[in-house]
């Protein structure tokens, strides 16, 4: 598929200054406060790195700040909504555990420290949906000993590359690994680079699927990049951008075919966006769709419900023929 470099597409509405857009890092509202940040309730309708907080739609936003928290435990960074998610503390002076807002250090560089510890929310249809995308390519690949983790913490063989979440990885060759349970993945202890990542965009985080992660993602090594934007406009279908390394040390941009799909060539997997309701997946070379494990679990109904129903034919079949043997 044919490849050219352009640069990712901007999130409509956001509120970059010119330098921050140049680098793909967005900056905060410069009218926030430390104690805007921490207090939901005073973000409604404003913009945090892009995106508006409305904390009267999302059922998530009704999470408030607790302000029993003790100081001492407070980032010095200014902060996001609680709506965004939060990290919980044991704080042994208190002997009680606080969930603490997250800073954009929190978001943009998780620790190992951070496994099982910070939540985010993404909202229903980014979780649903990576689980889907998720389970077609585990049934259609993970025989073949690729790993297909969602947000497990990936470290780098290169020190320099901070470690990232990707929503799934697509890891090659990964057999004696002990995948159960993982939270965190090393290349080169564990497995090779993953050959391909893929974000699904959310209303916290799309700014960093589009701004810092391509250049992580390349300068880690990681072949292929699939963005499935579902917080596009809602006139829109849902929309996939997909990058590739070739000869420039920056990821090259996959240009669409007609209905939206992009190939992720090291998975033979090609993606469609199906209005804004799935992500299809078919098999690149045969064109066959991949399906999920309900819809194989519904194959194998129907085709036991025909056996069954071929069985009570031939039953019946034969009682007759007894009949028509009796009677002569």
């Amino acid at each position: 598929m044919e490849t050219q470099t352009t640069t990712p597409p901007q999130d409509k509405g956001n509120n970059r200054d010119k330098n921050s857009e140049e680098n793909g890092v967005a900056t905060h509202d410069a009218t926030f406060s430390h104690e805007d940040s921490v207090n939901g309730s005073s973000l409604n309708g404003r913009s945090v790195n892009g995106d508006i907080v409305d904390n009267q739609k999302d059922s998530v936003n009704q999470l408030e700040f607790d302000p029993s928290i003790p100081e001492r435990l407070l980032p010095k960074l200014p902060t996001f909504p609680m709506a965004v998610g939060w990290r919980t503390v044991y704080d042994e002076e208190t002997q009680n555990s606080y969930n603490i807002p997250l800073t954009l250090r929190d978001i943009l560089f998780p620790t190992e420290d951070d496994v099982g510890a910070v939540y985010m929310s993404h909202g229903l249809n980014h979780d649903e949906l990576l689980t889907d995308i998720s389970e077609r390519m585990r049934l259609a690949r993970g025989k073949d000993n690729w790993y297909f983790p969602k947000d497990v913490l990936m470290i780098w063989d290169v020190s320099a590359v901070p470690p990232v979440s990707p929503d799934i990885s697509a890891i090659p060759d990964v057999e004696a690994l002990d995948k159960e349970g993982k939270d965190s993945f090393g290349i080169g202890r564990d497995g090779p680079v993953p050959a391909a990542v893929i974000e699904v965009t959310s209303k916290s985080t799309r700014h960093i699927d589009f701004g810092i992660k391509p250049d992580t993602y390349a300068a880690a090594g990681v072949s292929e990049y699939l963005i499935v934007d579902i917080r596009n406009p809602v006139s829109e279908p849902w929309q996939l951008h997909g990058y590739r390394l070739d000869k420039s040390p920056y990821y090259q941009t996959i240009t669409p075919d007609e209905e939206g799909g992009i190939i992720l060539q090291s998975l033979d997997i090609r993606f469609v966006p199906i209005a804004r309701t799935r992500i299809d997946l078919f098999d690149a070379t045969t064109g066959e769709r991949l399906r999920s494990a309900e819809e194989f679990e519904e194959l194998a109904e129907a085709e036991a419900a025909r056996a069954d129903a071929a069985d009570a034919t031939i039953e019946t079949l034969m009682a007759r023929i007894r009949e028509l043997e009796a009677n002569q």
